[in-house]
């Protein structure tokens, strides 16, 4: 399972991935298995935080989401807490971790992240939901921010980057652009 808990006055969060190993007696004993550093909230309607999780057919890792916490890769400033932010070391991603660990901490730090084998692919705007093909393939549904985007259904591949923020839904997204003006 997964949660997330507001701290800093709100303007952070951070998550924390649990699991329960069955006892034996028809019930299961619940540990940490990780939890993120604590990482800026925009405190807008998207930040899309830690939502879906799958374990791998095998049972050796979990798959997990960490959605972004903007719309569109738009500066969230956080009423200036956080100049100039979009995307942090720890959004827009899919993590992978072993399901034997014990108290993991996944740190806001892209580099150690990525030294760590946490990182399985980057680019992903929130991919709520996951799913096995029969043959092992792992997709992923991924909505599509407020502005005219299509939604995206992914096959996620490791190593590979998904275009977020400046592909959308297969079409480029126009702020990417030094001529765009987004009060038009």
């Amino acid at each position: 399972v997964v949660g997330n808990t507001t701290t800093n006055s709100g303007n952070s969060t951070f998550a924390r991935v649990g699991k329960g190993v069955p006892n034996g007696s028809g019930g299961r004993t619940w540990s940490l298995l990780a939890r993120t550093e604590p990482y800026p909230l925009s405190k807008t309607a998207f930040d899309h935080l830690f939502n879906g999780i799958i374990a791998s057919p095998d049972g050796q890792y979990l798959y997990l989401n960490s959605g972004s916490r903007t719309d569109h890769g738009e500066v969230e400033s956080n009423s200036n807490l956080y100049p100039n932010t979009r995307e942090v070391a720890l959004t827009a991603k899919i993590l992978r971790l072993p399901a034997t660990g014990t108290g993991l901490v996944l740190t806001n730090d892209l580099n150690l992240l990525r030294q760590a084998g946490y990182v399985f692919a980057d680019g992903t705007r929130n991919s709520f939901d996951f799913a096995f093909a029969p043959n092992g393939e792992l997709f992923a549904t991924e909505n599509g921010p407020d502005r005219d985007m299509s939604e995206e259904l992914n096959w996620l591949r490791p190593g590979l980057h998904y275009g977020f923020p400046w592909r959308i839904g297969g079409a480029d997204n126009p702020q990417q652009f030094p001529t765009y003006d987004p009060s038009t």
